[in-house]
């Protein structure tokens, strides 16, 4: 079986997602950048040019470029993704012979629809869901008929978490159509270690996009709390994003510049030898009209290195936490003070959480659990197996 994964993305976690399908069948990746990463199994890169970012939200382009879905006489896709040089992926002869379909923005979602609409390609269209607020893609007026009709053409939907799965139930997708594959985590990689922080100073730990959507001012005001409580501790921040100058002097303002450490980015080794250091995790994402969590990788990792988790209800975060660490209300550092204040003041809760979420991983997110049962999924929507 020939599959076409289409992600815009550099993000070589979903590549290994997809492992069981790389090494059962013939795939070839599309993406706008090579990664870096060798390849594995049946896997074959190809590189094609999407539009930038800052092109799609030019309302003139953007209007087209939705309306081109219904409409027949839009130039597509040549006007809007440019075929690459040394693959023309969008030709007759490569679809043809795909069995299907698997996009990862909705950007290639729309584009592979029309495409098979106008051209009778006979793949199967997979679409692997993250969106968790029902009804946003519509809020748009020039996207609302796309969305619609989209939402009838695509043959199966994998739904990150329950809540994407009650979105999709919500929005009119039936149910026989929709599967929940949880984003998978590497438990061998992210994995407990051998405590190397000093256990006067103990290390709290945020990882994700220093933004205000992910709490980041709470934090930092929890932060001050446990400050003039007279704690020991130092929170370390990993991330970048365009507000990360603004906390820096934030802190700086709150007198927290013995406490607070912004590490920016870190490879992959670096961040797994921060999550070991840690005590506590502690993400208190915000949830806004547009946007809320979607899943909580970092949350999931830091789960599965055996760290007690303090959070908040946005989008999916309570069915990936369960009951292995502390939920808090939203814009409320006191409660994260509190909730933190607790867990470094009972090392044997600490741990019955780290247990308790390491062993939720391995059940629920485990790697090769999430890509043997993708790998079903689509044998089963497109009605064949291995060759």
């Amino acid at each position: 079986m020939k599959i076409a994964i289409f992600n815009d993305l550099n993000d070589t976690r979903k590549v290994t997602t997809f492992r069981e399908i790389l090494r059962r069948h013939e795939v070839y990746w599309i993406t706008e950048r090579f990664f870096s990463a060798s390849d594995e199994g049946n896997l074959r890169y190809v590189r094609c040019a999407y539009p930038s970012r800052k092109l799609k939200e030019k309302s003139r382009v953007h209007k087209l470029l939705f309306e081109g879905f219904k409409l027949a006489s839009l130039a597509w896709p040549e006007r809007f993704l440019p075929l690459s040089a040394d693959f023309p992926v969008f030709e007759h002869g490569f679809l043809s012979d795909i069995d299907v379909c698997l996009p990862v923005s909705d950007f290639a979602l729309y584009a592979l629809l029309k495409l098979r609409r106008d051209h009778g390609y006979r793949y199967k269209v997979v679409f692997y869901d993250a969106e968790t607020i029902p009804f946003l893609q519509m809020r748009r007026c020039d996207m609302r008929h796309v969305w619609q009709e989209a939402n009838h053409s695509v043959d199966h939907f994998l739904a990150w978490s329950t809540r994407v799965r009650n979105k999709e139930l919500i929005e009119g997708v039936s149910d026989d159509r929709i599967s929940v594959v949880f984003t998978g985590i590497d438990t061998g990689l992210f994995s407990p270690g051998p405590c190397t922080h000093s256990p006067d100073t103990p290390v709290l730990l945020t990882v994700g996009k220093i933004e205000h959507n992910k709490g980041i001012r709470y934090c930092l005001e929890a932060d001050r709390e446990l400050m003039k409580r007279g704690m020991k501790f130092i929170h370390v921040y990993i991330g970048t994003g365009k507000n990360l100058q603004h906390y820096r002097k934030l802190a700086s303002r709150l007198g927290l510049d013995r406490f607070v450490k912004f590490a920016g980015f870190v490879t992959e080794e670096q961040l797994i030898d921060h999550y070991r250091r840690a005590s506590v995790f502690i993400l208190p994402s915000i949830r806004t009209r547009a946007w809320e969590e979607q899943f909580g990788i970092a949350i999931a990792e830091a789960m599965s290195c055996g760290l007690p988790v303090v959070s908040t209800c946005s989008g999916s975060i309570p069915e990936v936490l369960g009951n292995t660490g502390i939920l808090v209300s939203e814009r409320n550092s006191r409660e994260i003070a509190g909730a933190v204040s607790t867990l470094l003041k009972d090392p044997a809760l600490c741990r019955t959480f780290g247990r308790k979420a390491r062993n939720r991983v391995i059940d629920l997110f485990e790697i090769g659990k999430v890509s043997r049962r993708t790998c079903r999924i689509i044998e089963k929507v497109a009605g064949k197996s291995a060759d």
